[in-house]
């Protein structure tokens, strides 16, 4: 999946950065995944559903918080992409999805600390092979 690589990828450049430092995973991924990501990583027709409910201010009342704000900023700036330009919803929701950065990974720390682990035995595992 495109979002490991690119969260995994982060997560490097960040450990590099701190170069001999030590540091715990948890305080480094809490940094990363609220970082900014380079995609949103959704899919175009699950993004045009939840899109169009937080537009109407219908988003599910269960939803969690970190994907009520990723929905809600998505929206946001296909508004705003709408209002500008003048395109129609599905050609602004295209747009925002393949070619806007997102505010973050939209993940919780503890989640990417999940797929940091799952990403090393994985390696591991390849290597053993």
């Amino acid at each position: 999946m495109c979002r490991n690589r690119d969260l995994m990828a982060a997560v490097r450049a960040e450990m590099a950065a701190r170069g001999s430092e030590t540091f715990e995973l948890n305080e480094v991924m809490e940094k990363v995944v609220n970082s900014p990501a380079p995609y949103y990583y959704v899919s175009y027709d699950y993004a045009l559903k939840r899109v169009r409910q937080a537009m109407h201010g219908k988003l599910p009342a269960g939803m969690a918080e970190i994907r009520r704000r990723q929905w809600e900023e998505i929206a946001g700036k296909v508004t705003k992409l709408m209002e500008v330009s003048g395109l129609k919803l599905s050609e602004a929701l295209t747009r925002v999805i393949m070619f806007e950065s997102a505010s973050s990974f939209f993940i919780t720390a503890a989640r990417g600390v999940d797929l940091y682990h799952e990403y090393r035995r994985r390696a591991r595992t390849r290597m053993a092979a």
